[in-house]
């Protein structure tokens, strides 16, 4: 069993990135990053090996669709929704 951990951070629009670069957090999460996404040289193709411990990909739901990484058998995958509802909105 390996015991290599990588990180891919997907934020879910670019309102959050841009909170996260208002507030700091981004540069700190690039200061440590492998991998920046840039929109002006898109990947041509999903990522199936791993050579970093953290990745910063494009907001969007490519990522849970399989469009910017993909993981291999074995793997563990973890995700959150940011999805927030009011009570009365579900």
């Amino acid at each position: 069993m390996s015991s290599k951990l990588f990180v891919v951070v997907a934020p879910p629009t670019y309102n959050i990135v841009d909170e996260l670069k208002a507030e700091g957090d981004w540069a700190v999460l690039e200061k440590y990053a492998g991998f920046v996404f840039d929109d002006n040289a898109p990947k041509a193709a999903a990522r199936t090996k791993y050579e970093n411990k953290l990745y910063l990909e494009r907001p969007g739901c490519n990522l849970c669709m399989g469009n910017q990484e993909k993981a291999e058998p074995g793997d563990t995958v973890m995700a959150t929704s940011t999805r927030l509802f009011k009570k009365d909105e579900l």
